[in-house]
């Protein structure tokens, strides 16, 4: 996990997640202005009965960027849905890497998207929405 460029609270959301990060392989690399990004290398150990990664790596990416990218805002939040479309499979090795965006944040609900990449090859996207809580 390494610092990157985020306001304070984005870099104590990062701490907090440190152990999940870590156990997933992956790496903050910032949060600003509503907009955050993730990287991991897929681990062969998430390779699944089909012989590809499980796409549930894309979707904790994308979540955990996509909260990052609220957090860069000032309020915390928690997902309250998300909507994720599997493009192209991942093989064990290929380096990921998740952008989030805040599209609206309002009072009480925000709505964000994501893209999941393995270099320039869309491997996912989705939209999530996140239920504020106080900061």
């Amino acid at each position: 996990m390494e610092a990157g460029d985020a306001p304070e609270a984005v870099l104590d959301s990062v701490a907090a997640d440190g152990p999940l990060l870590a156990h997933h392989g992956i790496r903050f690399v910032s949060a600003r202005e509503g907009r955050a990004v993730v990287q991991a290398k897929a681990m062969e150990v998430m390779v699944n009965a089909g012989g590809r990664v499980h796409g549930g790596l894309a979707f904790l990416m994308a979540d955990t960027a996509c909260a990052y990218a609220l957090r860069s805002m000032g309020p915390g939040g928690v997902t309250q849905n998300a909507n994720m479309t599997y493009l192209n499979a991942v093989e064990a090795g290929m380096l990921l890497e998740a952008v989030a965006e805040v599209v609206k944040a309002g009072t009480r609900m925000a709505s964000l998207k994501a893209e999941v990449r393995a270099g320039e090859r869309l491997v996912a996207h989705g939209i999530f929405n996140f239920a504020l809580r106080p900061s």
